[in-house]
């Protein structure tokens, strides 16, 4: 008896897909082989079509099943240095401590907080909050779009060129100003500038909650609570909201959880650079 390993690649699938296996096989004379799946491991490397294009640089998502552990990453890594990759993503593991390095490193813990709206017996009036829906960008909101965004993965890793940071933040207030990725921009404007703003998307009985920032010389005075109470306000009961930020950030966390949401996730986010 002796053992070959053998590896067959899906050329038609979306993503490259590997599955290996052991084969024993028995060198007998007139006997079949006799065939025993000794180890089977499913890897794939979803391309990252958004972050590649607006990016300039090659991006997948590496969706692992199995043991984790450095030969994995290791060998991962190789494939994707073969494919001309710069970056993959790994999300929703916990990757041993022998496995980090200046190359992989643990670029964001994700809390996603949720609430269900239990509405409230006055809606909240305040004039100086006002819908921004299909206005320009001033140079106020893409400052307060930057603001949202001090604790980014995208902003602290340093693997990542600034450019990486100010394209996507700047994209997202754009397309949330026009309506492409929000169902509207609240802002909160005082002495004709704008120093708040809250973005959301309504989608059949469920809202998410965008970019929400206070401009930091006007922090510390109830505009961001305020700018989310007049956002709950506009929500049907029994709508559930949640809303992503980062564990590190947590003036964020704080915020949320004194209006009223609480944690439904908290998922870790690793940047494997190729180098």
């Amino acid at each position: 008896m002796f053992v070959l390993t053998a590896e067959m690649k899906c050329g038609n699938a979306p993503a490259r897909t590997v599955f290996r296996c052991a084969v024993r096989v028995s060198l007998q004379p007139l006997r079949f082989c006799e065939i025993h799946e000794l180890e089977k491991e499913i890897d794939m490397i979803v391309p990252a079509r958004w972050d590649t294009d607006n990016f300039y640089i090659k991006v997948g998502n590496l969706i692992a099943e199995g043991g984790l552990n450095k030969s994995f990453l290791l060998r991962e890594m190789a494939h994707a240095r073969e494919e001309h990759y710069d970056l993959l993503y790994l999300k929703g593991v916990n990757l041993p401590c022998d496995c980090l390095s200046e190359n992989v490193i643990l670029a964001d813990e994700k809390v996603v907080y949720v609430q269900v709206n239990s509405g409230r017996e006055t809606p909240v009036d305040d004039e100086r909050v006002a819908s921004a829906l299909n206005s320009p960008l001033t140079e106020e909101l893409l400052q307060l779009s930057y603001e949202s965004g001090k604790y980014s993965r995208y902003r602290l890793d340093e693997n990542f060129p600034k450019s990486v940071f100010d394209t996507l933040y700047r994209l997202w207030i754009v397309r949330s100003l026009n309506g492409e990725i929000a169902t509207d921009v609240l802002v909160y404007s005082e002495g004709g500038h704008v120093l708040g703003v809250l973005t959301y998307k309504i989608n059949e009985n469920e809202a998410e909650i965008g970019i929400v920032a206070v401009s930091p010389e006007a922090a510390g005075k109830g505009i961001g609570s305020k700018l989310m109470q007049s956002f709950l306000s506009r929500m049907a009961l029994g709508v559930k909201i949640s809303v992503a930020t980062q564990k590190r950030n947590r003036v964020a966390c704080h915020y949320y959880e004194k209006n009223g949401f609480h944690i439904e996730s908290v998922t870790n986010v690793y940047h494997l650079w190729i180098k």
